[in-house]
């Protein structure tokens, strides 16, 4: 993942937590302490995290249940402090710098969901026009599968090929009745 250029975390975290408390007074929510510390915890994350690293990191600092960090993170998501990545099996969040573009490969095997930088892109969705319509972020999901698994998926099917092909030279030479690597036929053994 490329590095993020020219960003004030302390700005960009004071930003965040005045969208917050501005959507929750004009949804007359409740400003709670927990809320903060989710959105405080979910900003110092440099990539992506799942709810339950959120939970470990909140942990030992603050006391917070799993389903207050699971109510605030789609609070997050609604309001664009969080990008939400639902995978099949497990979702991932990250936190949204406004301005930036999430690329990400998803293995479709293990699940994995990594970030990477594709700048011809970026500048390319940035320049997209949506008629009728004002983004405000931008994510695309690649999916297919990563190295680690495409190379055991790989050695799977070696095996199994080879399993298949020995198969038939060994059904041949039982029905054959020929000696193999010194065994005595069956049929010879009952006639002695």
């Amino acid at each position: 993942m490329a590095p993020i250029k020219d960003i004030d975390e302390s700005a960009l975290k004071e930003e965040a937590r005045k969208k917050l408390t501005d959507y929750m007074s004009e949804h007359h929510q409740r400003k709670t302490p927990e809320r903060y510390a989710v959105l405080d915890a979910v900003y110092s994350f440099d990539g992506l995290f799942d709810a339950d690293q959120l939970y470990q990191r909140l942990e030992g600092q603050f006391r917070v249940s799993r389903a207050s960090i699971y109510t605030t993170l789609d609070l997050l998501a609604r309001i664009g402090l969080v990008v939400r990545n639902q995978m099949p099996s497990k979702v991932y969040y990250e936190r949204n710098i406004p301005g930036q573009v999430h690329f990400y490969k998803a293995c479709t095997e293990c699940g994995k969901l990594e970030r990477f930088s594709n700048d011809s892109m970026g500048r390319l969705l940035k320049e997209m026009s949506v008629k009728r319509f004002h983004p405000s972020m931008y994510s695309l999901t690649v999916s297919g599968l990563c190295s680690k698994c495409l190379s055991n998926i790989n050695r799977r099917k070696k095996r199994l090929d080879k399993k298949k092909s020995s198969k038939p030279k060994a059904d041949a030479v039982a029905k054959s009745g020929v000696k193999e690597q010194g065994k005595t036929p069956i049929k010879e053994k009952i006639n002695k």
